[in-house]
């Protein structure tokens, strides 16, 4: 069944996430960045995060859109498609970053489907610091061809072949 293209342009309620000096050292750490910028603190005390750091938050933030039953989406079908980052400034230790999920298109693609949602991270003072653009493709389910069995046997097929 197709995904629910009259859900295209709408927009999902903002999750708020502050960034913690603590989870940008963790994540610096764990992707072994070895910038001295992004380990550690500038002369006036701040310290920047790794520049992918927002994939942290936005975890959370995409389940919103794609766990929507209206959507109709078969998530054990779905692949990571593309992700397109536009970094506006760094992000910092304090920065409360509130960040608001739209479905921006839904395509057919002969083989199943790609879902593009867009995140926009803005700070606390309404600044835009973040945005990506994020594509799943859905893979389609196996057809059968005329007069030939279903490859796909047994447990939960609910066929007899």
């Amino acid at each position: 069944m197709a995904m629910n293209r009259a859900l295209i342009e709408r927009s999902d309620s903002s999750s708020i996430y502050e960034i913690e000096e603590e989870a940008m050292l963790k994540y610096a750490l764990a992707t072994n960045e070895t910038n001295p910028r992004l380990l550690e603190p500038r002369s006036d005390g701040s310290l920047i995060a790794a520049p992918v750091f927002p994939v942290v938050y936005h975890s959370k933030v995409l389940g919103k859109p794609i766990s929507d039953p209206e959507l109709n989406i078969d998530f054990k079908r779905a692949l990571h498609g593309e992700q397109d980052m536009t970094f506006h400034r760094p992000l910092r230790a304090g920065d409360i970053i509130s960040t608001t999920p739209s479905i921006v298109d839904i395509r057919d693609r002969g083989t199943g489907e790609t879902i593009a949602i867009r995140l926009r991270s803005e700070s606390q003072s309404g600044e835009l610091v973040e945005e990506t653009l994020f594509t799943l493709f859905v893979r389609g389910k196996p057809k059968a061809e005329p007069g030939k069995p279903s490859s796909r046997k047994g447990v939960g097929t609910g066929s007899v072949d």
